[in-house]
């Protein structure tokens, strides 16, 4: 970070920066990490989590206030009220638009299953 900085600083322009955290929930909705994983092992990760970490360090340096993330959490939760309801108002797609834009010249074997989806869909 200090080489990254130091960089930047003088002009050397950005650096890419890997950073490796804890995976702190399981990998998918399938998966029991309590299988593999204690819960002091968890908790002790949470300790670490940046974004916890990083909270932490702008309350404390004052820039940072309760005020401050109620509106951004009322933002972000807005926003993705929004985004839901945009979803939620979309028609649903026609059968034979599971075909559109797949190829820029449908192959003979899907050009019957698109009709056949269009006749079922008309009768």
């Amino acid at each position: 970070m200090d080489d990254a900085l130091n960089r930047a600083r003088s002009g050397g322009g950005p650096t890419l920066i890997e950073a490796l955290t804890y995976r702190l929930s399981d990998h998918t909705t399938a998966d029991d990490a309590t299988r593999y994983r204690s819960p002091d092992e968890v908790a002790e990760a949470w300790k670490r989590d940046p974004i916890v970490r990083l909270r932490t360090h702008l309350f404390a340096a004052g820039v940072w206030d309760k005020a401050k993330e109620d509106a951004l959490l009322k933002e972000c939760n807005e926003q993705v009220q929004a985004a839901a309801q945009a979803y939620l108002d979309t028609p649903p797609p026609t059968a034979e638009q599971m075909f559109d834009h797949l190829y820029a010249q449908l192959p003979a074997a899907l050009q019957k299953q698109r009709a056949a989806a269009l006749k079922k869909r008309d009768d």
